[in-house]
């Protein structure tokens, strides 16, 4: 039986979807085809009434103002997808809060996850790379709410800012080297300090301790069995580090959850665009509004290429 499905982007009233569930401990992803109503784009009274995203607070004003007219306040909900691989990017979005995880699908219809991006990024940064298609396929893993704003407008922008091309460029490199710890991470580092080191930096993401995640949703983001996941986080909610509740993980003991942490955790809070403002143990590196900019958020660990895999059918 299939589990959630995610709302797609539409101008039509059906979408196809995705639904994730679990076989033989492999997540398996599943095309069907559903009705939804586009919920993407709920509009506020102001384009500023939201704040939150780093890349937009770290330019001045009048850059801001200048882009301003183009951006849509948007909500975000659950396994909303942004893109497919192959295709067309036509809209960026600048996330303000929640959480968007990025899936690598390969030719034989594998797929592992490889990252993801929050309140510090933009979803969508290859278009401003000149990339016109998408890679991979990205969803949004915490609901929350952004800006959305069409590509060849934003371009435009892009070329003629200086800051925002700036702001935009340090968030890619930024990523990549994030990619590249996270890559030896999940070679040398057990499972523990994996999963200590991803709930902290989700907790720098949404910048609470509550976090609104599964069993299954961890096993793939740390490429473990659900199973052996469980044992973990049992093992830390004997420790009194974190609370297991239905669906969310309630963070208590910050501190100790850092040392239990691999090095990782602080190499990545030193990355410009992923540190932890005001975040665990007074590690702040981040600042938002600093020419660089980032929102006090952290980044997320993908999938390890290690079991399971997930199945794009």
């Amino acid at each position: 039986m299939l589990a959630k499905y995610v709302v797609r982007q539409t101008d039509v009233p059906h979408a196809r979807c995705y639904g994730l569930r679990s076989l033989h401990n492999k997540v398996v992803l599943r095309r069907d085809l559903r009705t939804y109503k586009d919920v993407s784009v709920q509009q506020t009274e102001s384009v500023l009434s939201l704040h939150g995203n780093a890349i937009l607070q770290s330019l001045p004003p009048e850059h801001l103002d200048l882009l301003a007219p183009l951006l849509k306040p948007c909500a975000l909900p659950l396994r909303y997808v942004f893109s497919e691989p192959g295709q067309e990017i036509r809209r960026c979005y600048f996330i303000t809060r929640g959480m968007a995880s990025t899936v690598g699908v390969m030719n034989d219809g594998s797929s592992a996850e490889i990252g993801v991006i929050g309140s510090e990024g933009l979803v969508g940064f290859g278009a401003m790379l000149g990339v016109n298609t998408s890679q991979n396929l990205t969803i949004m893993q915490i609901a929350g709410q952004g800006y959305s704003v069409d590509v060849d407008k934003l371009r435009a922008h892009f070329e003629e800012m200086p800051s925002l091309r700036q702001a935009v460029n340090l968030f890619v490199w930024s990523s990549l080297a994030f990619y590249g710890q996270t890559g030896g991470c999940n070679r040398f580092h057990s499972l523990e300090e994996r999963m200590s080191r991803w709930l902290l930096t989700v907790r720098d993401r949404i910048q609470g301790n509550s976090l609104p995640l599964t069993h299954e949703f961890l096993s793939q983001m740390l490429g473990a069995h659900r199973s052996t996941v469980t044992l973990a986080l049992g093992a830390l909610e004997r420790a009194g580090v974190l609370q297991n509740l239905r669906g969310r993980i309630e963070l208590i003991d910050l501190v100790r959850l850092e040392k239990l942490s691999c090095e990782c955790l602080s190499v990545i809070r030193k990355l410009p665009s992923f540190g932890a403002n005001g975040g665990v143990a007074g590690n702040g590196h981040g600042v938002a509004g600093n020419g660089h900019g980032v929102a006090g958020n952290g980044h997320g660990v993908s999938g390890n290429g290690h079991v399971p895999q997930a199945r794009l059918s």
